[in-house]
C-alpha cells in the first residue's frame, strides 16, 4: 500500500521499531534524538548522512557538516551505526526503512516544519527498492527509482503523458537538464504550465550573477527562458518537488538540475504515485502557488548563453531510454493523504 503520511507518523514508527535505517542529505536534531532514543532501547539503528552539504556562504557549508558530523557522533554513542557519506558517492536521498517491512520517503529531510511531502510505502517490491538504495545499491522498478538520472526519467515521463493538459512542476532547485528539456518542449506547444522554485536557491543564483564578470547561472538562464516562453513561474519559500498532471504526477527528492556528471550516480529517489494520489498532490501544489511570488526575470541573455541554451535542449537527454517507466501498475495499491 502507497499513501501519503506526515512526519509525526514516521517519529511513530521509528519510536516503536525494531530496526531503523534512515538516509538524509541534512538531518534535524529533533530526528537524531528519536534515532538515539531507539538504539538505546535496543532498536538496531543505521543512520548514514552527506559529508560535505552544499551551503550559500563557507560558513554555513561548515555549520551543517559539523551538525551531521554530531548528529553521527550521537546515535553512535547510543549504540546506533552511522556513517557519513562520501563525496564519490553523493547521497540526496531522504529515506527511513522501519523493521526492513515499510519504506517512509520524504521531499525534503524530515525538517521540523513539516512542509514536506512524505511517502508511506509497504509494498514488497517498493520496500527492496528502498533497502538497496540505503545499502548503497541503487535500484528501481516501473515506478520508483533510487538514482538522479532514473528518477528525473520518470519525472520527465510524468510530464510528457500531460500533453496539452495543464501541468504544474515544482522544484527546489532548477537549471537547466531534463526538466527543463521537457518544459521547453511544452511551451513550445503552448501547452498550460505552473512552475513553482525556491525562493533560497533563486537568490543564491542571483548573489552570484551579481558578481562582476560572472556568468549567468544556470537557474536564472532556464528561468528566463521557460518564463519568456509563456511559462507561469512563481517564487515560493517551500522546497518541494513535484510534477502533477490530469492523470500522472511524480514526487521525489530529485531537484530539475542536471543529471549528468556527479550527479549520474547520486543517490536520490522518485516516484510515480498511485492515481489516487494525484489529487492530494494537486492541492498541496495549489496551496503553495497561492502564497508564491511571480518570478521577475532578471537581464536579457547573452547571445553566448541563448546559442548554449538551444544547442542543449536540442541535445538529446540521458534519460530518455527510462521515459516509459513511469506508471502506476495494477500491483501498486492508493490511499488517501492520512
Amino acid at each position: 500500500m502507497i499513501a501519503l503520511c506526515d512526519r509525526p507518523a514516521v517519529l511513530g514508527a521509528i519510536d516503536r521499531a525494531r530496526a531503523v535505517s534512515l538516509a538524509a542529505y541534512i538531518l534535524p536534531p529533533s530526528v537524531t534524538a528519536h534515532l538515539a532514543a531507539a538504539a538505546r532501547r535496543g532498536a538496531r539503528v543505521e543512520l548514514a548522512l552527506t559529508r560535505y552539504p552544499v551551503g550559500a556562504t563557507q560558513a554555513e557549508r561548515w555549520a551543517l557538516a559539523d551538525a551531521n558530523r554530531a548528529a553521527v557522533e550521537a546515535v553512535r554513542r547510543a549504540g546506533g551505526h552511522a556513517v557519513l557519506a562520501s563525496p564519490r558517492d553523493p547521497l540526496h536521498l531522504k529515506g527511513v526503512l522501519i523493521d526492513r517491512r515499510t519504506a517512509f520517503l520524504d521531499d525534503r529531510n524530515w525538517a521540523d516544519d513539516g512542509a514536506q511531502t512524505i511517502v508511506r510505502d509497504d509494498d514488497p517490491a517498493d520496500v527492496a527498492v528502498v533497502r538497496a538504495a540505503l545499502e548503497r545499491r541503487p535500484a528501481g522498478n516501473a515506478h520508483l527509482q533510487t538514482v538522479k538520472p532514473r528518477s528525473l526519467a520518470l519525472e520527465r515521463s510524468a510530464i510528457a503523458a500531460a500533453g496539452a493538459e495543464p501541468l504544474e512542476v515544482e522544484s527546489e532547485s532548477f537549471g537547466i537538464g531534463p526538466i527543463y528539456d521537457e518544459l521547453v518542449l511544452r511551451a513550445a506547444a503552448k501547452a498550460p504550465t505552473r512552475l513553482l522554485v525556491a525562493q533560497r536557491e533563486l537568490a543564491e543564483a542571483r548573489a552570484r550573477a551579481a558578481v562582476p564578470g560572472a556568468r549567468t547561472p544556470s537557474e536564472l538562464r532556464a528561468l528566463d527562458r521557460l518564463a519568456g516562453a509563456g511559462v507561469e513561474v512563481r517564487v515560493t519559500a517551500a522546497a518541494e518537488k513535484m510534477a502533477v498532471g490530469p492523470a500522472r504526477a511524480w514526487v521525489g527528492s530529485s531537484n530539475a538540475t542536471r543529471d549528468w556528471g556527479s550527479t549520474a550516480r547520486q543517490l536520490d529517489w522518485g516516484m510515480c504515485v498511485p492515481a489516487g494520489l494525484i489529487g492530494a498532490l494537486r492541492a498541496r501544489f495549489a496551496q503553495t502557488w497561492s502564497a508564491a511570488l511571480p518570478y521577475v526575470p532578471s537581464s536579457p541573455l547573452r547571445n553566448e548563453e541563448r546559442s548554449a541554451n538551444a544547442h542543449h535542449a536540442s541535445a538529446p537527454s540521458t534519460t530518455s531510454a527510462t521515459e516509459s517507466k513511469c506508471r502506476t501498475g495494477s500491483s501498486v495499491r492508493s490511499a488517501a493523504r492520512t
